[in-house]
């Protein structure tokens, strides 16, 4: 087990490899809240394709980029716990940071909601009496429409889910400031849902929905290639992810505490 101190002073993550092992990261004062986030194995790559019909899949899946570490799931819980920090003074935090496969591939089916219950592996139910969590910030992945904002046709090309990039190499793309053009683009994408739950009766308190895009246009860069895909660097890919984590937690999680 290792432990690690995020940005927000009072949260510790606790990284499970193999399993759950808790550990009290501050005094024991209620509430305590716990943070599971399970979007960030992989970034999928999906790409747009010319298919006729509206109840087809117009999207070309390619293999996913494999996540090893914590790099999205860790944005996720240090942005929800700050936001938290704010809304409710004194509360407690701790995150669990696992890498278990079987929690990612199984997601849908081991925290099924139904109505306002939820279900819990025995697991997360051992690590959260653990650690005396009263309530749980839950992050899963969530399939949607693709709809990329700034398109007024022909947005509505398949189903995502999780974290990835839908990739369009044929719309042409003009800079207003510039005048320069380019064809094609990169939109980071982002299809959750986080939910709060009041552990001990597994009762969801409130849920909201996450299906974001942002743009990566390749108009100013010098790639020599018309492929999207190609013409922008690894690096500022993985920035466009995290920051898209970082402003959808922030303006979702205040949403959790609000009456209806």
């Amino acid at each position: 087990m290792a432990v690690k101190k995020l940005s927000a002073r009072v949260l510790f993550v606790a990284t499970l490899v193999l399993g759950f092992v808790p550990t009290h990261v501050l005094a024991a004062d209620p509430p305590t809240y716990a943070f599971l986030s399970l979007v960030g194995d992989k970034l999928e790559i999906v790409v747009k394709e010319g298919a006729i019909g509206s109840n087809l899949d117009r999207n070309r899946h390619e293999e996913p980029i494999e996540i090893k570490d914590d790099m999205f799931d860790g944005v996720a819980v240090s942005v929800a716990a700050q936001a938290i920090a704010k809304l409710v003074p004194g509360a407690q935090m701790t995150a669990l940071n696992t890498r278990s496969p079987a929690l990612f591939q199984d997601q849908q089916v081991l925290f099924q909601i139904k109505g306002d219950e939820v279900s819990l592996p025995d697991a997360i139910r051992s690590a959260l009496a653990a650690e005396k969590a009263t309530h749980l910030v839950l992050l899963t992945k969530q399939p949607g429409r693709t709809k990329v904002q700034f398109l007024a046709r022909g947005a509505d090309t398949g189903r995502l889910q999780g974290l990835g990039f839908y990739v369009d190499g044929s719309t042409r793309l003009r800079e207003i400031d510039s005048g320069k053009e380019g064809q094609g683009f990169i939109a980071p994408y982002f299809y959750a849902r986080v939910a709060l739950i009041d552990v001990a009766r597994s009762q969801v308190i409130k849920t909201h929905l996450i299906t974001a895009t942002s743009i990566m246009s390749t108009v100013n860069e010098e790639a020599g290639t018309r492929n999207p895909w190609t013409a922008l660097t690894l690096e500022k890919k993985i920035n466009a992810v995290r920051q898209l984590i970082e402003s959808e937690m922030t303006r979702a999680v205040p949403l959790l505490f609000k009456a209806n």
